[in-house]
């Protein structure tokens, strides 16, 4: 539940109140469930020759990337920053946005971790790990596509 702050001057049947609580709800829930989420959505799935895992990324590009693989677990992480600036005559406007993640999952048994490949297209990173019978090097780093 969240709190609203109401002005006592205003005449709450003007339209600017009404506009001023729906800015609020709206940019409150924008910043809470998009700017400051650090997990972003995975899709699991397997079929008999492999194991496909799906990661909602936006926003992001391929070089933002790094996935490795330390022992038994397959990690994926990601950074991206952003620094615009807009000068004009009176003031000088910057802005920056920093946005990292971390993800990782458990490897199997039957994982060939010489056989993983990645590809990032329109916001989602595919990583796909071919199924084996015996085990590899216990660290190893993944190139995307």
């Amino acid at each position: 539940m969240s709190l609203v702050r109401i002005n006592p001057g205003r005449n709450r049947n003007q339209v600017p109140y009404f506009q001023d609580v729906f800015d609020t709800l709206f940019n409150d829930s924008v910043n809470r469930n998009f700017r400051f989420s650090n997990k972003p959505s995975v899709n699991i799935s397997e079929n008999e020759k492999q194991y496909q895992i799906e990661l909602a990324a936006p926003g992001l590009n391929k070089e933002d990337f790094k996935i490795t693989i330390v022992k038994d677990q397959l990690v994926i992480s990601g950074e991206k920053k952003t620094e615009n600036t807009e000068n004009q005559k009176e003031y000088s406007r910057k802005e920056f946005e920093f946005y990292s993640f971390e993800r990782s999952f458990a490897l199997p048994d039957d994982v060939d971790q010489d056989q993983i490949k990645a590809e990032y297209v329109n916001g989602v990173l595919q990583i796909d790990v071919a199924k084996k019978d015996s085990s590899t090097p216990a660290h190893k780093e993944v190139l995307v596509k």
